[in-house]
C-alpha cells in the first residue's frame, strides 16, 4: 500500500472508531460507576504509594522509577474502568517489578545511575533473592513471601503473554471494549493482591524510615495492611526506640 492509501485507511478507521465508541464508552463508564463501591475500595490500595513517593523521595532522586510506578497504578485503574481489563492487569506486573527495582536501587546508587543510563538491568529472579535478605521482612511476615511473589508474577505473566483463552481480553471474539463484571472482578482481585504485596514489601524494607514519617502519612500507608503486619511493625518500632 502506498502512503496516501494508508493515510486514508487510518483516517477511516479512526472515524469509525469514534462513531462506534462514543455511546459504548458512555455505557462502559456508567456500568463501571455502578460498581463504584468496589472501585473506590480498589482506589484506596493505590493511595499509600503516593505517600511513599512524598516521604522517601523529597529530593526527586528516584523520580524516574517512582513516577513510572504511580503512572502504572493510575493506568491500571483507568483502563479497568473503561473495560480494557487485560491491559489493566498487565500493568500490575510492571508495578510489581518497579517496586522491587526501587527497593534494590534505593541503596545501590551506582547501579541506579547505570540503570538511568541504560547500562544496568536486574531480573525478577535476582530481585526476589535480594528481598529475601531483608531482616524486617522475615519479622513482619510469617508466610513464604518469596513464593507469593513468584506466584503473583507468574499469574500476571499469563495475561502479559495471553497464555490461553482465559487470559485474553477478547476470549476468541473480536469486539469493541465493553463492560464485563466477571473480568472487572478478576482485575480487582489482582489489583488488590498486587498492590497489597508491593506495599508490604515497602513497609518491610523501609520499616525504620516509616517509623519517622508523620503520623498521618504512616497511617495512610498502613491503611490496608493486615492486623498482623500492623502489630509486627509496631513491635519493630518499639524495639528500635
Amino acid at each position: 500500500m502506498d502512503e496516501e492509501t494508508i493515510r486514508q485507511d487510518i483516517s477511516r478507521y479512526f472515524d469509525f472508531f469514534e462513531r462506534a465508541n462514543i455511546d459504548r464508552f458512555s455505557d462502559i463508564w456508567n456500568s463501571s460507576f455502578n460498581q463504584r463501591k468496589r472501585l473506590l475500595e480498589c482506589y484506596e490500595y493505590g493511595i499509600p504509594f503516593f505517600q511513599w513517593n512524598l516521604q522517601l523521595d523529597k529530593d526527586g532522586n528516584f523520580e524516574n522509577l517512582l513516577a513510572e510506578l504511580l503512572t502504572d497504578i493510575r493506568n491500571s485503574f483507568i483502563l479497568a474502568c473503561i473495560g480494557a481489563y487485560r491491559p489493566a492487569i498487565t500493568f500490575l506486573r510492571s508495578i510489581l517489578e518497579l517496586t522491587l527495582q526501587f527497593i534494590y536501587y534505593y541503596h545501590h546508587p551506582v547501579e541506579y545511575k547505570w540503570w538511568r543510563d541504560g547500562s544496568h538491568h536486574i531480573g525478577f529472579k535476582e530481585l526476589v533473592e535480594y528481598v529475601q535478605k531483608i531482616t524486617a521482612f522475615k519479622q513482619l511476615i510469617k508466610s513464604d513471601v518469596t513464593e507469593r511473589l513468584r506466584k503473583q508474577y507468574k499469574d500476571l505473566s499469563k495475561f502479559v503473554h495471553a497464555e490461553d483463552v482465559w487470559h485474553t481480553q477478547s476470549q476468541g471474539k473480536f469486539d469493541i471494549l465493553r463492560f464485563n463484571k466477571a473480568n472487572l472482578g478478576r482485575w480487582r482481585t489482582h489489583y488488590k493482591r498486587t498492590l497489597s504485596l508491593c506495599n508490604l514489601l515497602l513497609i518491610s524494607y523501609f520499616a525504620d524510615e516509616l517509623s519517622d514519617f508523620p503520623a498521618d502519612a504512616r497511617e495512610t500507608i498502613l491503611l490496608n495492611a493486615t492486623k498482623g503486619v500492623r502489630t509486627g511493625f509496631e513491635k519493630l518500632r518499639a524495639a528500635s526506640n
